[in-house]
């Protein structure tokens, strides 16, 4: 038995004293419990800071998580399309060869892509540069990610003037790795393959006015496995203007043989420019299949990527060539994400 308790009993007698010594048992015996519980929130309290830290570790891992993944944050749109922003390009690019899309894209943020960059604004429907000569360039290209600025402003076609051009619908290049008819008019069929390309993207220019004249202008850019191929594919089609020049083409509404002419306009040593003409005997313009009396088309290669615009007319007012040495140094400007010299 404890000390205190045959203290207790052997004072059993002495009714007061005992009372009393019952009373400080009592005492003794709470102040036993009070710290009992005391040392029991003190070890909860400890539990609880424990759990504070645990948890503030998370949400810090957490925060930085996201910190970093807005730091590689992309736009997304469609299928899986992957869309950087015009917001991302080096300082060095003129303000008359950047790229300026009426629309803005919706963002997400998905999982790292391998190109990244950061969160695309609206841009305006005039042409800007990003001013950004911190901003990262895209070594490259492939046809499941659109790279804004790599596609020219309206008022950046040739032209504009005259036919004001807009871009039709909604600013998103078109994505394939299907072929089609008649990209550029020396082609007419299986082009994706005969220039060895992977797929290809596409955004239609309409005109706005002398619509009678031309219905719209089209930049296609061409996308290959690597540059080496991209020269190839852009050796080709300089192959395919040079056997056209005696290609015959038949009118669809007079039957006669037209007069077909090919010309080399402007060159550059990863871009050429070409005028091709169909006329009649009378030298009005000729009405052939799938084709226009007058195009005027523009290539140039940057790394993998070989851009084409087209600009294609039941008039001569596109026939003007003076503008095509400039016209191939703008696209190349614009390309500059896909080779790294931005």
């Amino acid at each position: 038995m404890p000390e205190q308790f045959e203290q207790f009993a052997d004072e059993t007698s002495d009714t007061p004293q005992f009372d009393n010594q019952l009373a400080g048992l009592a005492t003794m015996a709470g102040g036993a419990a009070q710290m009992k519980t005391m040392d029991a929130i003190r070890k909860r309290g400890a539990q609880r800071a424990m759990r504070h830290k645990t948890v503030g570790a998370v949400l810090s891992v957490g925060i930085l998580g996201a910190l970093a993944l807005g730091a590689v944050q992309f736009t997304q749109q469609g299928d899986g399309q992957r869309v950087l922003p015009a917001g991302r390009t080096a300082s060095n690019v003129p303000a008359s060869l950047s790229s300026s899309p009426a629309a803005s894209v919706s963002v997400t943020a998905p999982a790292t892509p391998s190109n990244s960059a950061a969160t695309v604004n609206s841009p305006s429907a005039t042409s800007s540069t990003s001013g950004d000569p911190g901003a990262p360039v895209i070594p490259g290209g492939d046809v499941d990610t659109v790279v804004r600025n790599t596609w020219p402003a309206v008022d950046q076609l040739p032209f504009h003037t005259r036919y004001a051009w807009s871009v039709k619908g909604n600013w998103l290049p078109v994505q394939s790795t299907q072929d089609r008819q008649w990209f550029y008019s020396c082609r007419s069929s299986d082009t994706l393959s005969h220039l060895g390309a992977n797929g290809y993207q596409s955004l239609v220019y309409k005109a706005t006015a002398h619509t009678a004249e031309t219905e719209s202008a089209e930049v296609v850019q061409f996308f290959f496995k690597d540059d080496a191929a991209a020269e190839r594919g852009l050796e080709r089609i300089q192959a395919d203007f040079t056997a056209c020049s005696g290609k015959s083409y038949g009118d669809m509404e007079t039957n006669e043989t037209l007069k077909n002419t090919v010309t080399k306009t402007a060159s550059t040593a990863d871009g050429v420019a070409y005028l091709h003409t169909l006329r009649r005997a009378d030298g009005t313009g000729g009405s052939a299949a799938n084709t226009d009396s007058d195009s005027h088309m523009y290539f140039v290669r940057s790394s993998n990527v070989v851009s084409m615009l087209y600009i294609g007319s039941s008039a001569t007012a596109i026939d003007a060539t003076t503008q095509d040495a400039a016209t191939l140094s703008g696209l190349a400007a614009l390309l500059c994400a896909y080779s790294g010299t931005c």
